[in-house]
């Protein structure tokens, strides 16, 4: 926060030879404009604007803030909650993985054998046939997070105090003859989570979905003919046939699809190739998102013994 006068802004120096007066009024008399850092947050605009009195719950949508105010920063607030200036950035990229396969034989096998032991034609007949048909269906999908956090400034709270009403609420439930139910409620209406560190800054998430379907099939046919002939066991034949048919095939479809999540900063400046002006956007405080829960804590766990 900086001073503006007549001639311009005030040095810090010259700030400290003057009264608070002076600072403000100037040698005539008339008001001077004050000039706000875009990087400075106040305490109370950093717990109004991030519902720090308010406590967090799970949905569908992520961590969503509770109704009812469950927390209270006392008076004064210096010592209870810091707020660290800093630039940093990280950058980290994971990959989650899914495959599934499903296999499917059919097999079937036949035979037939025939003898004629009492024909002065001895004869023994045999037929078999084998079928065999096999699909593999397999599917792998992959999705990617590149991650880019940009950090200008962690959020710490040191002291926090729960109110009135949910103090009363609590002793309340632990009153009750079904206290579980009633603490369950109590959760519902106040949150089920405090966060006591966090970073503000801004976020880009890439994210690649691809995946890959592929099928593969086999059908084998083969079959086996075969006949002796024997007459009163002094002349005799044989005669024997076989028969191989196979069919393969297989195909495959792999397909990708990448999106971009972006918090914090101003989104219509994002390039997915130059981050430099939606990075230079966030020198603007008012621009600033929570984007990481570094310290977490159950809700009862900041009541008072």
């Amino acid at each position: 926060m900086s001073f503006i006068g007549l001639n311009g802004e005030i040095e810090r120096i010259d700030e400290s030879r003057k009264s608070l007066k002076e600072t403000l009024t100037g040698e005539k008399g008339e008001i001077l404009k004050i000039n706000k850092s875009l990087d400075y947050l106040g305490k109370r605009e950093v717990i109004d604007k991030y519902k720090l009195e308010y406590r967090k719950k799970i949905s569908e949508d992520g961590l969503i803030h509770s109704k009812e105010k469950a927390f209270e920063f006392a008076e004064p607030i210096t010592n209870r909650l810091i707020i660290h200036k800093c630039h940093k950035y990280d950058h980290k990229t994971e990959t989650c993985r899914n495959y599934y396969e499903k296999y499917c034989l059919k097999y079937f096998i036949a035979s037939v054998n025939a003898t004629l032991p009492w024909s002065p034609l001895s004869v023994n007949f045999s037929v078999s046939h084998e079928h065999n048909n096999s699909e593999t269906d397999s599917r792998e999908s992959s999705t990617t997070y590149d991650v880019e956090d940009h950090v200008r400034s962690i959020i710490k709270i040191t002291s926090i105090s729960p109110t009135v009403k949910f103090k009363q609420a609590v002793e309340k439930a632990l009153e009750s003859s079904d206290s579980f139910s009633e603490l369950k409620k109590i959760t519902e209406k106040f949150g089920e989570y405090v966060i006591l560190e966090m970073k503000l800054g801004g976020k880009a998430i890439n994210i690649k979905r691809s995946s890959t379907i592929a099928q593969q099939k086999t059908n084998v046919k083969s079959s086996n003919v075969e006949v002796k002939l024997n007459t009163n066991n002094i002349v005799g034949g044989e005669f024997s046939s076989s028969y191989v048919h196979g069919v393969n095939g297989s195909c495959s479809l792999q397909e990708a699809l990448t999106h971009f999540k972006i918090f914090g900063g101003n989104k219509n400046k994002y390039k997915k190739d130059d981050l430099n002006e939606w990075e230079d956007s966030l020198s603007d405080s008012s621009k600033w998102e929570i984007i990481s829960f570094d310290k977490i804590e159950p809700i009862f766990s900041i009541l008072d013994e």
